[in-house]
């Protein structure tokens, strides 16, 4: 009776963390699990992770199979924390190999081929990507920025948040990637001239919507209406078809921000 209560259980638990995950191009996994009477059933699942084609399309990326084997591993070495099981059956199971990507930029003739495409765009997502351009920025970094971390009399901005995941339309705010990535930064004036333009507009908006405001009392400097910042993967979906809108040379949003030695 236990196993027929517990399997059920954190089936459902990695299904919803799937789910609340893998929204972007509104793609779901769907992983074959059949529910036994035996611990090591588990073991099946990292088998179809490793071998089958488990999404439309084909086979799972390295890093996505990486990434279940880590939310695997977690819920059930918690489940033997709990005393719900004896072992963790994933314990001595290889950890995927996932291969780094080549990271990639703009040099200076590239970097201003961007710009000049930007200034055609709105307003707040020309800040948002000179942001990661100019400042280095994660993207995590800029969706978690309040006008509380600008200083616009030092031209300085503070990182000390970021938002990495929306589970259920919500922002998961966390600390910076690492210790070192909570920082002041030094902006240039012209970047805190646009934005003091952009913060201008942001309170005429903010008032405009009155009671439909859903921000709260948090003042978020990129928010996708209403004050709600933006889904975490809104950025990168923005970005890559504002590249193929423009023609412009294709590197991932991650690595944008290794373009900011071309403004040095």
């Amino acid at each position: 009776m236990f196993h027929c209560i517990i399997f059920p259980c954190i089936g459902l638990l990695l299904f919803y963390w799937f789910m609340s995950s893998t929204r972007r191009n509104k793609r779901m996994l769907f992983i074959p699990v059949w529910y036994t009477r035996r611990v090591s059933c588990f073991l099946l699942v990292i088998s179809f992770l490793y071998k089958a084609p488990l999404r439309k399309g084909g086979q799972l990326s390295n890093g996505t199979i990486e990434y279940i084997y880590r939310v695997l591993k977690n819920i059930l070495e918690r489940s033997k924390e709990w005393g719900l099981i004896k072992v963790n059956p994933i314990v001595g199971v290889k950890k995927p190999k996932v291969e780094q990507p080549e990271i990639e930029f703009y040099d200076d003739n590239e970097a201003k081929e961007v710009i000049t495409a930007l200034n055609e765009e709105p307003r707040k997502w020309r800040l948002f990507i000179l942001g990661s351009m100019i400042g280095g920025f994660r993207r995590g970094e800029l969706l978690a920025l309040e006008w509380a971390d600008f200083d616009f009399n030092g031209m300085t901005l503070s990182i000390n948040k970021s938002i990495s995941l929306t589970i259920n339309g919500h922002a998961v705010e966390k600390e910076p990637k690492s210790k070192s990535s909570k920082r002041i930064v030094d902006i240039p004036e012209w970047y805190m001239a646009e934005l003091k333009i952009h913060e201008h507009e942001w309170k005429k908006e903010k008032l405009s919507l009155g009671g439909k405001w859903r921000g709260g009392d948090r003042e978020y400097v990129f928010h996708a209406g209403y004050g709600k910042p933006f889904y975490h993967n809104t950025p990168t979906t923005w970005w890559d078809k504002f590249i193929k809108r423009h023609n412009l040379k294709p590197i991932r949003f991650h690595d944008l921000r290794h373009s900011s030695n071309s403004f040095n």
